[in-house]
């Protein structure tokens, strides 16, 4: 098997996080090879903001503070939309899991989809 990047949506939080706090235009900053090399596939997470608040809050309780604060997931939402959206419209494969479905399923789509790109 050939070797190949595919990242997830906590890397794509995580870039997205480091361009607002740098305050970087995001189209321009997500082709540059040292912000975040020339990914081969990206994995996203389906999961509705109000979910994804919900499990932050029941998991944070034994956590830090600063997973308390969730005002900043609607941006983050839409920066990591952006984000994705600029790499498929560079032709990266993606693939969005469903969190509201079973996670076997999903295992099965995932692992499709990452056979499928070490085929290319």
């Amino acid at each position: 098997m050939g070797e190949g990047l595919v990242v997830d949506e906590g890397v794509l939080q995580r870039l997205a996080y480091v361009l607002a706090a740098t305050g970087a235009p995001h189209s321009p900053e997500v082709e540059r090879p040292e912000v975040l090399p020339r990914v081969d596939g990206v994995i996203a997470l389906d999961l509705p903001l109000d979910l994804a608040v919900s499990r932050v809050r029941e998991r944070a309780l034994a956590r830090s503070w600063e997973f308390q604060s969730t005002e900043v997931m609607p941006a983050m939402a839409t920066a990591v939309a952006h984000i994705a959206q600029v790499l498929g419209d560079n032709g990266v494969p993606m693939l969005t899991v469903d969190a509201s479905k079973e996670v076997a399923d999903e295992r099965q789509r995932v692992r499709a989809f990452l056979a499928e790109l070490a085929r290319t």
